[in-house]
């Protein structure tokens, strides 16, 4: 049994390094890179980068994201929905989106936070809490983060 004992930390240890295997690395952008308009942006959320957007795409149009060092420019699907009022935007709506290219697939899935009230007409955006799964050759990398859609 002592036997046993001493290899539990050890096998815990192989366990959390196979888990920890290196993934692409997210990178903010620099705040002039960034359009705005309709569409998406996403900023991390984290002691080292709170408020720097890591990615953002305008409506009808290709995402952005930095990944390694290289600017990524990625196809965007939305994949799914999930509405608590047909026709209205609500806190606890998700949205999933696939955003690929050759070496990347990213996925997003965003949850409303914050949503316009209907009695505000100049309202056109809403705030979303999102993780997004990179996935390149060298591994997986999840980021969370909030973010805005809308106009």
């Amino acid at each position: 049994m002592p036997q046993m004992r001493r290899s539990i930390p050890i096998l815990s240890a192989l366990i959390w390094s196979a888990g920890a295997a290196a993934g692409p690395t997210v990178q903010p952008f620099v705040e002039s890179e960034v359009q705005s308009g309709c569409g998406c942006n996403f900023q991390f959320v984290g002691p080292a980068a709170t408020g720097k957007t890591f990615l953002w795409w305008l409506e009808g149009e290709d995402a952005f994201m930095r990944v390694d060092g290289r600017l990524e420019k990625l196809s965007v699907e939305q994949t799914g929905g999930r509405s608590k009022k047909r026709g209205v935007i609500s806190v606890g709506d998700a949205t999933s989106y696939v955003l690929r290219n050759k070496s990347l697939q990213v996925k997003v899935s965003t949850t409303v936070v914050q949503a316009c009230s209907p009695e505000n007409v100049e309202c056109e955006s809403v705030g979303v809490k999102a993780s997004a799964v990179a996935t390149s050759p060298s591994g997986t990398t999840t980021v969370k983060g909030l973010g805005t859609c809308g106009c």
